[in-house]
């Protein structure tokens, strides 16, 4: 089975509603008095990364076919650009941007292995035709 991957034509997340949450790793140990322990669960962790896109209505038929049909109601995994760094240029150590020999910068790129979050898409408010879609999803180590 091959797993899919987010549709090219759907726009960048929005960045001012970009929001990342590690999930909790940690195990409580009993402890008889004072300060409670932790130990680690597993050695990787899932971030739960909020994201908010607006769609215009040809976007929209998009993502819901995406979410109904490629991903069988949000339950399968799926293939999707990282919104905090791809497409970004790169820099050297000095912070000085890597070009091409045409002089235009290199670009990097990531791709996060992702399951969708506990909800699906939230669709609201509307922005003259287009809408803004929020939702979750879950990046995989």
């Amino acid at each position: 089975m091959t797993v899919p991957t987010w549709p090219s034509e759907l726009p960048r997340p929005l960045r001012s509603a970009y929001a990342e949450t590690p999930q909790d790793n940690r195990r409580r140990r009993a402890a008889e008095h004072g300060v409670p322990r932790y130990a680690p669960r597993y050695s990787a962790v899932p971030a739960l990364v909020q994201l908010t896109l607006v769609l215009d209505p040809e976007q929209q038929g998009i993502l819901d076919r995406f979410y109904r049909a490629d991903l069988a109601t949000g339950t399968l995994p799926f293939w999707m650009p990282d919104p905090r760094r791809d497409g970004l240029p790169l820099l050297d150590t000095d912070g000085t941007l890597l070009l091409f020999e045409d002089d235009t910068p290199i670009l990097g790129e990531r791709v996060m292995l992702c399951l969708w979050g506990d909800e699906p898409p939230l669709k609201g408010p509307v922005r003259g035709s287009s809408v803004d879609y929020s939702f979750a999803v879950y990046d995989l180590p």
